[in-house]
């Protein structure tokens, strides 16, 4: 029989943002589901389609990330 699957969690990780409305969209944000810590300690926010347009800069970036986008719909 297979083990189960275990989380490995190497550390916890917090990124505090000023809300939980996408940055990228100010005029009607919605709400993010990915959170970002800049190497200078700005803090970003995006809505999952924002997150996925900027995922790759954002870890070119050397971002710390909180991706959530699993959570859409749920």
């Amino acid at each position: 029989m297979d083990a189960a699957p275990v989380d490995v969690v190497d550390r916890a990780t917090v990124i505090e943002v000023l809300s939980d409305r996408c940055d990228a969209e100010a005029k009607h944000p919605a709400q993010a589901f990915v959170f970002a810590q800049m190497p200078d300690g700005r803090s970003l926010s995006f809505c999952g389609h924002h997150g996925a347009e900027f995922m790759d800069g954002l870890i070119a970036a050397g971002a710390i990330i909180i991706d959530q986008r699993h959570l859409i719909g749920s």
